[in-house]
């Protein structure tokens, strides 16, 4: 599919019409280098297959810290069918082309309707929706574009997290360190009410209100302490995989909390980057685009214990 004629004539139309100050004001607008936007603009100004077009929007998208994007044309004749170019994964592309999906996606019904840019996050999805369009799925297996139980991936998530709390015993299975630590974690939760009652939060006054949270917190990590020594007999040895009790922790409101996905996820992204990782490599194992990794990188990396500690211990 060329994409050529009136829509790259209108492209270069409006290169040619624009001076330098709208493009720099249009960078600022979407807090992008002007010259990115300039070559974007020049890119699908020239763009004359598919593949051009596509490279054209991925360097824009990646500009803006876009981790997909999707180019869709719509058929004039009901005989046609529409053109899909995106970044998006081939099984859901498909299977969304071919349920016709089109026809009902609100994103789409919303950008007929109106010729301005809009926030999907914003107001467009408090509108209610027809019956087809709540059976669109939210979540969609990768391999092969099924609608996908978004409670499954949170399962999972539950599940690792657990299994990194608790840690894995080198005379475990996978299936014996899961039971494990779903144990661990349930006889926690039953039991973390009593676990904190010697330590009630006075909301009328602050200082003692700090002292039972970091009281509670001493309790959480002595508990976890007595698991991993209880199990391990106290080897080192015994680990495959030694517990990480910090995913685990009392927030500012005195009550258990747990890391979350996305926390877990720049974790892994500075983990990777002590162990000597180039962003790069980050990106391609923990799937961020390079200007997220590069911002989760420039604002962690100053914080390294060790480093910390070996400064302070200068001052002795």
């Amino acid at each position: 599919m060329p994409v050529t004629g009136g829509a790259a004539t209108e492209l270069r139309s409006l290169l040619n019409r624009r001076a330098s100050a709208t493009l720099v004001a249009a960078a600022s607008e979407l807090d992008i280098d002007a010259s990115h936007l300039s070559e974007f603009i020049d890119l699908l100004a020239v763009a004359e297959s598919p593949a051009e077009f596509s490279l054209a929007i991925a360097a824009i998208a990646e500009a803006l810290d876009l981790s997909s994007f999707a180019y869709l044309a719509l058929p004039r004749s009901p005989l046609a069918k529409p053109v899909l170019i995106s970044t998006y994964p081939l099984g859901w592309t498909s299977h969304y082309l071919q349920n016709n999906y089109q026809e009902i996606d609100p994103v789409i019904l919303e950008a007929l309707r109106s010729p301005e840019p809009f926030s999907w996050e914003i107001g467009v999805d408090a509108r209610p929706h027809s019956t087809v369009q709540q059976k669109l799925p939210l979540v969609v297996n990768e391999d092969n574009g099924e609608p996908y139980d978004e409670s499954t991936y949170r399962h999972w998530v539950s599940t690792a997290r657990a299994a990194a709390i608790f840690g894995f015993l080198a005379c475990d299975n996978a299936r014996q360190a899961i039971v494990r630590a779903e144990r661990l974690n349930a006889e926690l939760i039953k039991n973390v009410d009593k676990l904190f009652a010697l330590f009630p939060l006075d909301e009328e006054n602050k200082a003692q209100r700090a002292r039972a949270v970091d009281q509670r917190k001493r309790a959480l990590a002595e508990w976890l302490d007595a698991q991993t020594a209880r199990d391990s007999n106290g080897h080192e040895t015994a680990w495959l995989l030694k517990p990480c009790p910090t995913l685990m922790f009392v927030n500012g409101a005195g009550e258990l909390d747990q890391k979350h996905d996305q926390d877990l996820r720049d974790t892994c992204v500075m983990l990777l980057d002590r162990a000597g990782c180039d962003l790069l490599t980050i990106c391609d194992i923990t799937g961020h685009s390079y200007r997220s990794a590069q911002t989760i990188v420039k604002h962690y990396r100053a914080r390294n214990a060790a480093r910390a500690d070996s400064g302070i211990d200068r001052l002795e």
